[in-house]
């Protein structure tokens, strides 16, 4: 899963946004604690404040492996779009 709908809004110059917010991410350290990984597109850990405002981009990825294969494919489709 991946969710980059505020890099694209920020893009665009949207302030406000239907985005994921911190508590979309409730979950995170269950899907963690089964395996999953959870960061941003970058691949580094997510840094949000807990609040119900603030627009966080995000990617889940089902396993390790899996997250080593497409970290570094996004991180540059992210830099490329983004940056």
């Amino acid at each position: 899963m991946l969710d980059v709908r505020p890099l694209v809004h920020q893009k665009l110059g949207v302030r406000s946004s239907l985005c994921s917010r911190p508590y979309d991410l409730c979950t995170m350290l269950i899907a963690q604690e089964a395996g999953c990984v959870v960061c941003d597109p970058m691949g580094l850990p997510i840094d949000a404040p807990l609040d119900t405002t603030t627009n966080v981009a995000f990617a889940g990825y089902a396993n390790r492996k899996l997250a080593d294969a497409m970290i570094p494919i996004v991180r540059e489709e992210v830099l490329r779009h983004f940056d």
